[in-house]
């Protein structure tokens, strides 16, 4: 089945971190962003923005110097897509003017919208939590 990008749910960067993640299983080892960029076919700035994510959720790990880059923290049997899915997700933005009629109308659909989608993200990362970057690697063969 082929996506494109406006079928696609989640963060927008959730493909790029799981192609990440599983690049880094199969490697065993820390990888450079540049070595990691290469084989994911992205930028090595966009991918550390990425890694920075997941590093601050436990997810991967980075080690300075010349045998450095970044590697798993976990095992891949223990990494779900849901933990990555969650990792990834973008802070809501609210309205600053308050006072602003509008603003007061786009606060309220805002609070409406969100809990409908909070139940729908609670549902994607159940789902998301099924598998593995184990499971994507398996997939792959």
């Amino acid at each position: 089945m082929k996506t494109n990008k406006s079928s696609q749910i989640g963060p927008p960067r959730f493909r790029i971190a799981v192609h990440i993640l599983v690049q880094l299983a199969q490697g065993g080892t820390f990888l450079s962003s540049a070595s990691i960029a290469c084989a994911v076919n992205s930028h090595a700035t966009f991918l550390r923005r990425i890694l920075a994510s997941l590093a601050q959720a436990g997810i991967v790990e980075a080690k300075e110097g010349r045998e450095g880059g970044y590697g798993l923290k976990l095992p891949a049997d223990q990494i779900t897509l849901g933990e990555v899915y969650l990792a990834l997700r973008s802070e809501e933005t609210e309205c600053k003017e308050s006072n602003n009629e509008d603003c007061a109308q786009a606060e309220k659909i805002d609070h409406i919208l969100g809990t409908i989608i909070e139940q729908a993200d609670q549902q994607t990362i159940a789902y998301l939590r099924k598998y593995t970057i184990q499971d994507m690697m398996y997939s792959l063969k």
